[in-house]
């Protein structure tokens, strides 16, 4: 049986003068972390602030507004860094985002990687695209299977697919 891990159970006993330390203590969603849920990492404000369903393990969410609106309903292994990253994430599995608004409005699709302010922000239900650069395949929303790299790169494809630029 797996258990339950929180990283930082044990604030209390951490230097409460440390602000990223005391925005964690802060932060609502600490207590509202379901006992069934297992390997998460949330650090930041209002960070996975959101309803919980099945279960969600091995995901990452550091910054303010990652993973908050959404209802983290059997999420695996996501990783979001940056402000409003995966922001309306759902049922999603294996997608990285690094950067503000990366994959900010993916709520189904899978194995998608974005890295760069914006990359991938209007994707929602497309899967297996690579974004990297400043707001790559930023109006793309059920394109799939698009590998984009630069800044701007295939940045007017929203629905067609097997794309590179």
């Amino acid at each position: 049986m797996k258990t339950k891990k929180i990283y930082w159970k044990n604030i209390d006993q951490l230097d409460s003068n440390n602000q990223m330390i005391k925005n964690i203590h802060e932060n609502e969603f600490v207590s509202k972390l379901p006992v069934n849920q297992n390997d998460n990492i949330f650090i930041g404000k209002g960070v996975a602030k959101v309803e919980w369903g099945g279960q969600c393990d091995d995901n990452v969410g550091i910054g303010s507004g990652v993973m908050s609106t959404g209802a983290l309903n059997d999420a695996h292994g996501n990783v979001a860094l940056g402000y409003a990253a995966m922001k309306t994430l759902t049922q999603i599995d294996n997608n990285v985002a690094i950067g503000s608004g990366c994959l900010g409005s993916n709520t189904t699709g899978t194995s998608n990687t974005s890295v760069g302010t914006g990359a991938l922000n209007a994707n929602t239900t497309a899967d297996s695209n690579t974004a990297v650069g400043y707001l790559a395949l930023v109006t793309s929303t059920t394109a799939a299977r698009n590998t984009a790299v630069g800044h701007g790169a295939l940045d007017s494809v929203t629905t067609g697919g097997n794309n590179t630029g």
